[in-house]
């Protein structure tokens, strides 16, 4: 079973698939302050077993559909999938992880002098992509099949 989508001859995407509306740039921006405040009292711990506690927020924080930060504000994750009945259906545990893994790595290059420059960069270049793309994916979205959208949101 493949993960991608069917294409036709030309490339092109032979499914009808449903889009969502960009999800509120300003919501999204919030929701990950408030996603990066959460994991700041154990990463103060002494013990090197906390830093477990934050890396798990990280990946996995998206598992049940939305973060704490995204619920608080009112956004979702979602698949964007060319099958109707998984469209639109909250992100899962492994499309999480497929999602957020680049953060993680992103801030494991900043433990090296060398690869600090593109851990700092990381972050950056995703939110050029979420404010340069019509649907607001970034990159973790596009690797992941997902979609941050407002929790109201239907697909049209």
């Amino acid at each position: 079973m493949s993960l991608l989508p069917p294409y036709n001859a030309e490339r092109q995407l032979v499914c009808d698939v449903r889009t969502f509306s960009k999800a509120p740039l300003f919501r999204r921006l919030v929701a990950e302050l408030i996603d990066g405040v959460i994991p700041l009292p154990f990463l103060a711990g002494v013990f090197p077993i906390w830093l477990a506690i934050p890396l798990a927020y990280a990946l996995f924080a998206d598992g049940q559909g939305a973060s704490l930060g995204k619920r608080l504000l009112g956004l979702r994750v979602v698949r964007i999938s060319p099958e109707a009945s998984r469209h639109g259906m909250p992100c899962n545990v492994g499309r999480s992880v497929l999602r957020n893994g680049g953060y993680i790595l992103a801030g494991l290059c900043t433990l090296s002098a060398f690869l600090a420059p593109l851990g700092a960069l990381y972050p950056v270049v995703e939110g050029i992509v979420v404010l340069c793309r019509k649907d607001g994916r970034r990159l973790g979205d596009l690797l992941a099949g997902t979609q941050v959208i407002a929790a109201t949101e239907q697909a049209r």
